[in-house]
């Protein structure tokens, strides 16, 4: 056996020591719209605007509700209200 060859494979041996543990970077999240960030946790941005509401609808305790309205349909809607529930009695297997 030659020596030689011994040191050479001792010498290509890696020494495998412990790692010392990785600590992941601590990353702020990302707040979408409306919201900001406060003591690292996203919040809700307040604000005094009052919401705008749409057609059929009014503002009530701060929210956009439907109107009410004792009006009774129109011709036209009672017309396709009838066809429907013609179409409804022909696909109603019950």
């Amino acid at each position: 056996m030659n020596s030689d060859n011994n040191d050479s494979d001792v010498s290509s041996l890696s020494t495998n020591t412990p790692e010392s543990p990785s600590i992941p970077e601590s990353k702020e999240p990302t707040c979408g719209t409306g919201t900001e960030l406060v003591n690292g946790l996203c919040q809700v941005i307040k604000t005094d605007k009052e919401p705008t509401c749409g057609a059929g609808t009014e503002l009530v305790n701060g929210l956009c509700h439907a109107i009410k309205t004792d009006e009774k349909p129109s011709q036209e809607n009672l017309f396709f209200e009838n066809v429907f529930g013609f179409f409804k009695t022909l696909f109603n297997t019950k």
